[in-house]
């Protein structure tokens, strides 16, 4: 695709990572039918260019992922949290702390066996784990839960320095 030939052939460009998060953007505001063919497309869509916009590494526009981490599309939010795992940026370590505390207060529930559609435990966890990994990978740090990366992030936010 396009977006896999930018990725490609402009790692480090910040114009490039800029218009595809464009992209991105503009297509977000697409609402085809719930449940539909196009609203599947579309969501694999967007999880694709974010996929591409994070190999283009430009960390300086990593915080431009903190809108797709509570995106409609659970892949979108995958793809989002995916990204900012591979980008590493202390920028995006408040909206992550945000997002596994919100992650933290949902509630389980399951369908009917069968019926196909995901869960909320499957958001759950692909938000949780998503949130703890990408601080993970940008701290260098484990922490079991939101409270406790708030306490460390406290202490340490003014001198941590990201990893190259």
């Amino acid at each position: 695709t396009a977006a896999d030939l930018i990725a490609d052939h402009y790692a480090g460009d910040t114009d490039a990572a800029r218009g595809l998060l464009d992209v991105v953007k503009t297509r977000d505001k697409e609402r085809p039918g719930r449940n539909s063919a196009e609203e599947t497309d579309l969501a694999a869509d967007l999880a694709h260019f974010l996929a591409c916009f994070a190999r283009l590494g430009v960390r300086a526009l990593a915080k431009e992922l903190d809108p797709f981490f509570r995106h409609r599309h659970s892949d979108v939010c995958g793809s989002a949290l995916e990204a900012a795992e591979k980008l590493r940026s202390k920028d995006l370590i408040d909206p992550l702390i945000q997002v596994l505390a919100e992650a933290e207060k949902m509630k389980a529930w399951k369908p009917d066996s069968g019926s196909g559609a995901g869960t909320v435990d499957d958001r759950k966890g692909l938000l949780m784990s998503g949130a703890q990994s990408a601080m993970e990978a940008t701290t260098r740090q484990k922490h079991a839960n939101s409270q406790a990366w708030k306490k460390w992030w406290d202490a340490n936010r003014a001198s941590f320095k990201a990893p190259d």
